[in-house]
């Protein structure tokens, strides 16, 4: 059914191993000092910002599920950036990708949920579905949580390669 799709879709999605973890890996694997995760902050929420506009008429344009197709990609590729980078300017530029992919998925993946209700008549199910999905997302973050701390043990390579192949 499209609510259980959805729900897949927001568990899997929500799988961000380095998400509790990511300012020990910028700090201890790759030397980035309080004040530059600061900077890097800023280019994630401006990033959003400046692109939520632009990805909303993209998505107008050429439909939601494009948009959050291209999110996710964003989020994955920004995930693997991490991987094979050691460049603070590059760094700049992946949490500016993450940016830009919260921004196609922000509110296109809960449109394109209500569009899949509506078309089989069940739009009734939309409020019960989104509640599930973000508890559902409380569920996925927390065992992304402990299983980064965990994998990181092994390798970081491993905690972002991960999270990059949940987004897709």
């Amino acid at each position: 059914s499209v609510s259980n799709k959805y729900l897949g879709y927001y568990f899997f999605s929500n799988l961000v191993f380095q998400k509790s973890i990511f300012m020990i890996f910028l700090t201890t694997q790759k030397g980035i000092s309080a004040s530059q995760i600061s900077v890097l902050e800023v280019a994630l929420l401006a990033s959003v910002f400046l692109i939520e506009l632009p990805a909303g008429i993209i998505g107008d344009k050429y439909g939601r599920k494009f948009s959050v197709v291209t999110g996710l990609i964003l989020l994955s590729l920004s995930s693997l950036g991490f991987i094979i980078s050691n460049s603070f300017l590059i760094f700049i530029l992946l949490f500016a990708i993450e940016g830009a992919g919260m921004a196609f998925i922000s509110g296109a993946d809960e449109a394109l949920l209500y569009d899949n209700l509506k078309i089989r008549s069940k739009e009734n199910d939309f409020l019960k579905t989104l509640s599930n999905a973000r508890t559902l997302s409380y569920v996925a973050l927390a065992i992304a949580a402990i299983l980064g701390g965990i994998l990181q043990e092994y390798s970081w390579n491993m905690v972002y390669g991960l999270s990059s192949l949940m987004m897709l």
